[in-house]
């Protein structure tokens, strides 16, 4: 069960990188961390949504061929992060 104070999240996130594109496994893990994290350190975007109590789920697909830093990582999460929670208040 969840422990003392905690609540569940509002949204539940899925990552996924290409077997095609990242043949290896330590890449494709080197690229979800640093996806993980970025998103980690943004998830407060999503805090109206459970005072609302609504529930989203997430998939972020990785469909770059080159591996990129984590600091691009996080600047186009951050935008895309931005993007998602607009549309999800003007369909709301």
């Amino acid at each position: 069960m969840f422990e003392s104070g905690k609540r569940p999240s509002p949204v539940q996130v899925a990552f996924s990188v290409s077997k095609k594109r990242f043949k290896k496994a330590v890449v494709r893990n080197l690229i979800k961390r640093r996806i993980r994290e970025a998103y980690r350190k943004h998830k407060e975007f999503f805090e109206p949504l459970s005072a609302k109590e609504k529930k989203l789920s997430i998939l972020l697909v990785y469909i770059s061929d080159e591996v990129l830093s984590y600091s691009m990582i996080e600047e186009k999460l951050f935008i895309a992060l931005q993007q998602l929670i607009a549309h999800h208040e003007k369909s709301a």
